[in-house]
């Protein structure tokens, strides 16, 4: 069976509550049926050592979040979804599900859904709504009442039901809203409570023994309190004796000899076998009445308001009462009367048999697993961060696929201190796995290895411990297809002997291995042809970003997919003038060659001109400021289109080293820029030479082509609006991605 985390903000233990039964008897029926349960609890309603105790004994695994946060009723007089939410919640219980694996997560109430945007789409998320909190407090106030509990607006219930994967309705009527506020897929589940079989217990013929059980909260005292007012008022009330039970026992208020304030019981069995009836008298509340099913668990006669006994099918009129009044002469009707109390308790009997063989029924239909095979990335790229071209173009993809795809990455990297932050920034909290947060366990490396004496340039790359951890996550979680960033990652690829698998090239490295040796560089992968084309028949599809490279691997037999970079198109016109030669690159071999080259050769002609030369990322540490010389060094920069933002800037890619596509001119021609750059930097762009932007193949030729795009608005205005044109023809999110999205999307195999 599966393993269920239970996140609640109510204890499970004692069950001195509605909610409090409803969370025991509905992890126990899981538990009962062989599914594992992990226990969370949020200590919302505070926790004793007994209860702790208790709540340890009872569960597979448990665990106790503090409650820090106090939160406050917002100005417009109602909570905001995530107001009773506390930071890091999340953060810990996706800690807790990796742990142990957990299949699925139940989550108590809406307003701690949020914990669902930090687990990974694999596990299946269902809240347990207990209610609806959608305008709880006008009706409430409608009533004169104070509302006690969580409250909010349809618009923020909303929020919260499109997290999960599916929703638990405690009633239909609930059932029929929720399916009016959200797409997610609305199950119903009333109460399960099993069955409590008691010795029968001989009538006493000096009156009727009436019980109630029920918490503190608003809705009960308010209810119970008008009772007891009309049952002190009636001179045949002698011949009822009234037990009340629970916490509800601190706020009602009578000096009646007959009505007895039990307080919290021990044995909840010794009270119903204390009693003959046992009333519900709600005038006012939603939700399935908790206390009425467990009534009906003990076979015991219930009388109720038509209230209190809602979202139960029942033909008997007593369960179905319009005012308090006539449900006192109702009881009244019943005492010595031991046939029609027979009678019904073999009617609670009956509606409880129909009851918990429904919900049994309706709960296995929650808790099949959802078919949920989603796509599995894996790379050691923080694409998250934005500030690299290799980054970008993960990012940009990623966020394309969820469109459609549940997807999650697994980055093999260590976390740093930011990433989290960021992460939830971009709303991929639930997309991204830490691959350090799975525990190792002892995997075979059989296949690993075998793997990498067939493709031996992968060898310095292996990182046993790595491999274990993802060979564990798979034991738990399947996955239907797996992209694989860059080609030193191919050693995971044992790891998915069925599922259709893709790589990421970025680039084809052997060609830029072949630049940097020309140029007397060191690549981060020394790889010869054959080598790469090996590796490249082990998968199913290989993804190439430029035109050249596909129809490279075409011609070699390889089944390559083209999926260029896509980066932003720029739809807002440029206002402000900034007349600066730009070039932004991280700090590689390539990039420093290109600046150096620029420096020596180019700059020092332009200096007198009035334009400056700025330079952004790391490269900056590799390049000295001068201010005489018009050198500004930038650094890093969060967000590309700040500087991208002004007309009449130029930018520089003087590149000579390296093969594959140049992200910065692609992202220069997105932004609608004027770009000079070198043949090698158009690699893989040349339909767009002279169109979109220029290419200079010498100094001579750089330099002239520089000034004319110094001294002529005209030029520069003619390459914006060409390479607008030519970024949306070949760029754009739908050109660069429907083909893969629809390839994943689809049940092909390979």
């Amino acid at each position: 069976m599966s393993v269920v985390l239970y996140f609640s903000p109510t204890p499970s233990h004692p069950q001195s509550a509605g909610n409090r039964s409803r969370i025991f008897n509905l992890a126990k029926e899981l538990q009962d049926n062989g599914h594992k349960i992990v226990f969370v609890y949020y200590t919302q309603e505070g926790l004793t050592k007994e209860q702790s105790k208790d709540m340890q004994d009872q569960w597979d695994e448990f665990y106790v979040i503090e409650k820090t946060i106090h939160p406050k009723v917002r100005k417009e007089g109602y909570y905001y979804i995530d107001d009773w939410y506390q930071e890091g919640l999340g953060e810990e219980v996706a800690q807790i599900a990796l742990k142990h694996k957990v299949d699925s997560i139940l989550c108590s109430y809406v307003f701690q859904s949020k914990i669902l945007e930090f687990l990974p789409e694999y596990i299946t998320k269902i809240i347990d709504t207990h209610d609806k909190f959608s305008n709880r407090h006008l009706m409430l106030k409608e009533k004169g009442l104070t509302p006690d509990f969580f409250y909010t607006v349809p618009s923020q219930e909303t929020i919260a039901l499109n997290r999960a994967d599916k929703i638990i309705a405690i009633q239909k009527k609930e059932a029929d809203f929720f399916r009016t506020i959200t797409k997610t897929e609305v199950y119903i589940l009333g109460h399960i409570q099993a069955e409590n079989i008691l010795e029968p217990k001989v009538l006493k013929t000096d009156g009727l023994r009436v019980g109630f059980v029920g918490s503190a909260n608003s809705v009960n005292t308010c209810s119970l309190q008008k009772f007891i007012d009309i049952f002190e008022q009636n001179e045949k009330s002698n011949n009822i004796k009234l037990q009340i039970a629970g916490s509800i026992c601190n706020k009602v208020k009578t000096k009646n000899k007959n009505i007895e304030l039990l307080g919290f019981v021990e044995n909840i069995d010794n009270f119903y076998n204390g009693v003959d009836v046992v009333i519900n008298p709600l005038i006012l509340g939603t939700g399935l009445k908790i206390k009425t099913i467990e009534a009906l668990s003990y076979s015991k006669a219930v009388v109720s308001t038509d209230i209190g006994f809602e979202g139960i099918s029942s033909t008997s009129p007593l369960h179905n009462i319009k005012d308090l009044s006539l449900m006192f002469q109702e009881l009244l009707s019943l005492v010595g009367d031991q046939t029609k109390l027979e009678e019904l308790q073999q009617h609670s009997k009956k509606i409880y048999t129909n009851i918990i063989s429904k919900e049994r029924e309706n709960l296995v239909n929650i808790f099949t697993p959802l078919e949920k095979k989603p796509l599995l990335i894996i790379t050691h790229i923080d694409f998250w961060n934005q500030n690299l071209g290799s980054k970008n173009r993960l990012f940009d993809m990623v966020q394309y696929l969820l469109k459609s795809e549940k997807l999650l990455v697994v980055y093999i990297n260590p976390k740093r201190s930011n990433d989290q932050k960021i992460i939830n920034k971009n709303n991929l909290s639930k997309n991204v796995l830490f691959l350090q947060d799975v525990k190792e366990e002892d995997v075979e490396l059989d296949d690993l290895q075998f793997f990498v004496q067939k493709h031996s340039v992968l060898k310095n790359f292996v990182d046993e411990k790595n491999y274990k951890k993802l060979a564990t996550l798979l034991q738990n979680y399947s996955f239907k297809k797996v992209i694989i960033e860059y080609i030193h990652l191919s050693y995971f690829l044992p790891l998915f002997p069925k599922e259709q698998s893709y790589l990421d090239t970025h680039d084809i490295m052997f060609k830029r291995y072949e630049t940097f040796k020309k140029n007397n560089e060191k690549h981060w992968i020394e790889i010869t042809k054959s080598q790469e084309l090996s590796i490249f028949k082990e998968y199913d599809y290989i993804l190439s970003i430029q035109k050249h490279e596909h129809m490279f691997l075409k011609e070699n037999n390889i089944n390559s997919l083209l999926v260029p970079y896509s980066f932003k198109i720029s739809t807002v016109q440029k206002k402000e003038s900034k007349k600066a030669i730009v070039f932004i690159g991280g700090n590689t071999l390539a990039n420093q060659d290109a600046i150096n080259w620029f420096l020596k050769n180019i700059w020092d002609l332009f200096v007198p001109c009035e334009y400056s030369l700025e330079i952004y990322g790391d490269i900056c540490n590799s390049v000295q400021a001068n201010n005489k010389k018009k050198i500004y060094t930038k650094g890093r920069v969060e967000n590309l289109q700040s500087i991208y933002a002004y007309k009449d800037l130029i930018v520089i890619n003087p590149v000579n080293i390296g093969g594959g596509l140049k992200i910065k001119n692609v992202e220069a021609i997105c932004s609608g820029l004027a770009l000079l750059t070198s043949p090698q930097g158009a690699f893989g762009l040349e339909d767009g030479i002279n169109d979109a932007f220029l290419v200079a193949d010498n100094i001579d030729e750089f330099k002239n082509k520089l000034l004319a795009l110094m001294l002529s608005g005209k030029l520069r205005e003619k390459l914006s609006c060409n390479a607008l044109k030519y970024a949306n023809r070949n760029f754009h999110s739908d050109v660069c991605y429907t083909q893969l999205a629809s390839l994943i999307h689809s049940n092909e195999e390979s």
